[in-house]
């Protein structure tokens, strides 16, 4: 913030800028051991992101299977569905749950409360097609970090 400007001479601008290209470099998983199949899709036009985790015959199952509907931090202007990819990777591999992660629109693109509307919007219309994304709609629920718990 303020503070790096003030005691090491570097602009504020270039400190975001910086921390903006580490999240970008962070958003690719560099494994992929085949046990979570996932896809980039878009949900009323919001992209997301669905890991559906395998049995051992490497197929996705059958039944209808509870989800974590998951909302990324990053204080609202960085942050994606990219930089929390190896979290939710493991979380969907280990639990055994499908995950949604939603990859909400950024300051300064929009602004509030464009973020909150669509994963209002991405929530209501996944639990009124829940056939669609073979889910339970009595297991579904919400998790985030930092401004992913306030959307």
């Amino acid at each position: 913030t303020r503070v790096t400007e003030w005691c090491f001479n570097i602009p504020f601008y270039d400190t975001l800028s910086f921390m903006l290209n580490i999240c970008d470099k962070i958003k690719y998983r560099y494994f992929d051991d085949k046990s979570v199949l996932w896809e980039d899709t878009y949900i009323e036009n919001i992209r997301v992101r669905i890991y559906d985790p395998v049995n051992a015959t490497k197929t996705p199952q059958k039944n209808a299977k509870a989800l974590i509907l998951y909302f990324h931090g990053g204080g609202f202007f960085f942050g994606s569905v990219g930089s929390h990819d190896t979290m939710n990777y493991y979380l969907s591999k280990y639990s055994g749950t499908k995950i949604i992660a939603v990859d909400y629109h950024l300051s300064p693109t929009v602004h509030y409360p464009v973020a909150v509307n669509q994963s209002i919007r991405v929530t209501r219309y996944i639990l009124q097609h829940p056939q669609k994304y073979n889910i339970d709609p009595t297991r579904v629920f919400l998790a985030g970090d930092s401004a992913g718990i306030l959307v």
